[in-house]
C-alpha cells in the first residue's frame, strides 16, 4: 500500500494551516547504533541525538550519556554555589552585618516577652 499523494487542496491547506508536526515524514526514526534495529519515531520536534532510549532488541543504550548529564548538573550546581557565596560576601560585608541583625532580633523577642 503506497501513501496517497497530496492533492492540490491538501497543499493549499498545508500552506494556510501549516504541516502536521506529528506526520511520520516530519519525524526522525530511532535506529539502534548497536544492532541497527528500528525503535520507533522520535517525538515531534525532537532530534534523535537528544533522545535516550534502550533498544528493544539488544537492550543497548542509545542517546546521550546519562552520566555526562549528571556531571554537567553537578558542575552547574557547584558554579551556582560559588556565585551565591560571592554575592553573600559582597552584600554581607563580613561578620559585623550579621551581628547587627541578630541583635535586632534579640531586642524584638525581648520586647515581646515583656508584654
Amino acid at each position: 500500500m503506497h501513501p496517497q499523494s497530496k492533492t492540490f487542496l491538501d497543499k493549499v491547506l498545508d500552506l494556510l494551516a501549516g504541516e502536521d508536526e506529528n506526520a511520520p515524514q516530519n519525524r526522525y526514526a530511532l535506529i539502534c547504533r548497536h544492532c541497527k534495529t528500528h525503535n520507533g519515531l522520535a517525538p515531534p520536534g525532537e532530534r534523535p541525538e537528544s533522545i535516550g532510549y534502550l533498544c528493544g532488541r539488544c537492550g543497548g543504550w542509545n542517546g546521550p550519556d546519562p552520566m555526562e548529564k549528571t556531571k554537567q548538573k553537578e558542575k552547574a550546581v557547584g558554579e551556582e554555589k560559588v556565585v551565591r557565596e560571592e554575592k553573600e560576601e559582597e552584600s554581607g560585608n563580613g561578620e559585623t552585618g550579621n551581628d547587627d541583625t541578630e541583635k535586632e532580633k534579640e531586642k524584638e523577642s525581648g520586647e515581646k516577652a515583656s508584654e
